[in-house]
């Protein structure tokens, strides 16, 4: 049974060329790590038959954007690591299919804004990274992203005040 999915490090720029296993390969999947790539964009419902799938490095790629049905099928993912791309824009639904993530890592992307909706559908035990992004704060994202300032797991303070 098939476990890692690992193309870390390679010159992987669309996942379409990865996804090619038919749905009774991807679906045992566990670990996925694609970081060091030149991905630009995930694409709708790219991981919907990778249902048991818990770990998902997607860090240093060129994503710009994370679209409402770009993770979809996720139902079972606990870890997405999107830190170190060129995100701008994450749509206010996209994270909805997570309903068990505890780690979400978006720092060192372009962020400038966050819908505060977005944050508040993540399950409540979520620990996100968000630093090193150029925020333009508004009073309604910080009451929103409250709950994820620190980690009751650990005492990490995922989201700082200075954060250039």
């Amino acid at each position: 049974m098939y476990q890692d999915h690992l193309i870390s490090y390679g010159i992987v720029s669309e996942f379409s060329v990865i996804f090619r296993f038919d749905e009774t390969t991807i679906k045992f999947y566990v670990h996925g790590d694609l970081s060091h790539n030149t991905v630009k964009i995930v694409g709708e419902a790219r991981f919907k038959a990778a249902k048991k799938l818990e770990y998902l490095s997607l860090a240093h790629n060129h994503i710009t954007q994370i679209h409402e049905r770009d993770l979809e099928g996720l139902r079972h993912l606990r870890t997405l690591d999107l830190s170190h791309n060129r995100l701008r824009t994450i749509w206010t639904s996209a994270f909805h299919p997570l309903r068990h993530l505890r780690h979400l890592h978006l720092d060192h992307n372009h962020l400038r804004k966050l819908d505060a909706h977005t944050m508040a559908k993540l399950p409540s035990k979520t620990h996100a990274t968000l630093h090193h992004n150029p925020w333009e704060c508004s009073c309604q994202l910080l009451a929103k992203l409250s709950k994820l300032s620190k980690c009751t797991n650990c005492g990490h303070k995922s989201l700082h005040r200075n954060n250039r």
